[in-house]
């Protein structure tokens, strides 16, 4: 009776052939696949909003809603579609007195103002006008500007080439090993796909909200560039003698 045997090779898009090899008492060929896939960025996302503060509350909160305002008009004025901006978060926090370096053992901190904080999320696809977005947001009084991402609407559709490279990578490179080791390829027994990219990036620049901005702040040059998609597959085969 054949001793069983198993022989692994690990491959992905960046060799030419198998890195890895191994023995088990399992009998198959185990092959794992990846593929990257590279397309033009086509959406946008980042936020805008503006923080305040106040001696109480409610006028803090009628301040911010004044300003936030102006934001969203600016906004419209330069091009951004009402159904592009969504609020993202709002709140109001109390803002305590500091300790005194001499205070007294029963001392207690007293509320001195209230802060607020308000932010817009904005989507779109039209890249070439989001530098022009984030300089009308800080024109008209933002100093909230950050998380910047850039992203593919249709994700599952580059997926799925990626997946799809991945698979046929790997049905090579079995066949090659098989070949070396002297071996037929039999039908595939197992399919396993790793998770995939979720096909976003953030940009550096924006990755900090700025708490102090002024109407004389020159915006960086926005490049999307392009979007890596990973797929990575393993698969395995039945092998004969």
């Amino acid at each position: 009776m054949l001793k069983s045997w198993f022989v692994m090779i690990l491959c992905t898009a960046m060799v030419s052939a198998p890195s890895l090899a191994q023995t088990s008492a399992d009998k198959g060929l185990s092959v794992r696949g990846e593929a990257v896939v590279s397309a033009p960025a086509d959406s946008a996302s980042l936020m805008l909003g503006v923080q305040n503060s106040a001696a109480d509350a409610d006028s803090a909160v009628q301040e911010n809603n004044r300003l936030m305002q102006r934001l969203n008009k600016a906004l419209l004025k330069a091009g951004v579609d009402e159904k592009e901006l969504s609020t993202a978060n709002f709140s109001v926090q109390p803002q305590w007195q500091p300790r005194p370096r001499n205070a007294e053992q029963d001392w207690q901190p007293q509320i001195i103002g209230y802060q607020v904080r308000a932010q817009l999320q904005l989507k779109t696809s039209k890249l070439t006008q989001v530098a022009g977005y984030i300089q009308a947001a800080i024109d008209a009084g933002a100093n909230l500007v950050g998380q910047l991402s850039f992203g593919l609407e249709d994700n599952e559709a580059v997926y799925q080439q990626a997946l799809r490279q991945a698979t046929e990578r790997a049905r090579l490179h079995a066949r090659v090993a098989a070949e070396a080791a002297g071996v037929e390829l039999g039908a595939i027994e197992r399919i396993e796909v790793e998770s995939g990219n979720p096909g976003r990036f953030e940009m550096a620049m924006a990755s900090k909200s700025m708490a102090r901005m002024s109407a004389d702040v020159s915006v960086p040059v926005v490049a999307p560039g392009k979007i890596d998609v990973r797929a990575a597959v393993q698969l395995l085969f039945q092998i004969h003698p």
